[in-house]
């Protein structure tokens, strides 16, 4: 298992609230977190963090974005919310 955090966020994307959940696989750690945003319907956005890497974030609509998709995989990675 892997210890992953759950950053739940407002329109402005600061933290409101945080989760730690263990999980067998990242796939695990996105389905939990997504189930978790679905019953706090006051958070606008969840994002999984793994350590101090940012590896996914979705709001209300689901359009997901991984780091994968959006950053080089050499590359450090930071949070969308906090990269200039």
């Amino acid at each position: 298992m892997t210890l992953y955090r759950c950053h739940f966020l407002d329109p402005h994307d600061h933290i409101e609230a945080r989760e730690e959940i263990d999980a067998v696989s990242l796939i695990d750690a996105i389905d939990r977190s997504n189930a978790m945003l679905d019953h706090r319907s006051h958070h606008d956005a969840v994002e999984v963090w793994a350590g101090n890497r940012w590896i996914y974030r979705a709001g209300p609509d689901r359009k997901m974005r991984t780091e994968s998709a959006t950053l080089p995989s050499s590359e450090p990675h930071e949070s969308p919310r906090t990269a200039a």
